[in-house]
């Protein structure tokens, strides 16, 4: 069962990867912004609880020079970073886990047939996985640094500070 999901995960992971591929370049649609809130969801409590992940996250976005905006508990605000941790345990002759981290970044839209109507869509996604020894969370950390690291460079890059 464990091994289906995983495979499911990963196959998951491959399409949203070559989806966006396709969308040219993403860091266009960060351009103008002045901040951004930050909502976080792990389903693995095990592994990081979502004020652990917050924190990591609010905390690796100020260290750039990047603001933070405050949203409500249970409130959507827009524009917003989600970042969501997944992590499965297998056991076996090593114990590891499989973790996917998925960063992306979301905003209000119009649409196109309903001018009027205004969307969420996501406009910039990057996700990437770790294997790693069961009770092994520094590789698991790197990671979703790594992932952040790249958010905050491509909005740097198109709001640079003065």
């Amino acid at each position: 069962m464990k091994l289906k999901l995983v495979c499911a995960m990963v196959s998951f992971h491959l399409m949203a990867l070559n989806a966006f591929g396709q969308m040219g370049t993403q860091k266009e649609a960060l351009r103008g912004l002045s901040g951004f809130s930050v909502a976080v969801q792990s389903l693995s409590k095990t592994v990081m609880t979502d004020d652990q992940l917050r924190l990591k996250v609010e905390l690796r976005m100020r260290r750039a020079g990047i603001t933070v905006n405050e949203c409500k508990p249970g409130a959507t605000c827009l524009p917003q970073l989600y970042v969501k941790l997944v992590s499965i345990g297998m056991a076996g002759e090593f114990d590891v886990k499989y973790s996917l981290i998925t960063v992306e970044f979301n905003n209000s839209v119009l649409s196109t047939t309903q001018p009027a109507r205004r969307l969420i869509a996501t406009v910039w996604l990057s996700d990437d996985s770790v294997l790693t020894l069961k009770n092994e969370y520094g590789p698991l950390g790197d990671k979703i640094d790594e992932l952040i690291d790249g958010l905050a460079n491509d909005y740097l890059a198109v709001n640079p500070k003065h």
